[in-house]
């Protein structure tokens, strides 16, 4: 197959990239994407994380509202010296 009348060996050749490269290009008007092999693991304290929120929300000052989710989690555990 020929990109722009030039063979894709000549065309990988001058942008300095694999033929394969050049066949996925010609092969998908848009990049397919990361695709994962498979599937991702639980995470290692899944089966812990109500316990978690609960002494989170315990040690809460009274009046504030945490907000759900682990980055929340992290950043309140960080400021705490934890982790």
């Amino acid at each position: 197959m020929l990109v722009d009348g030039r063979s894709q060996c000549e065309v990988a050749r001058e942008f300095g990239i694999s033929r394969t490269t050049i066949q996925k290009m010609l092969r998908y008007a848009v990049p397919p994407g990361y695709r994962r092999q498979q599937a991702m693991k639980p995470p290692k304290l899944g089966p812990w994380l109500g316990t978690v929120d609960a002494i989170l929300d315990a040690d809460a000052p009274v009046g504030v509202v945490r907000a759900s989710g682990s980055s929340d989690r992290k950043a309140r555990c960080y400021a705490a010296g934890v982790g």
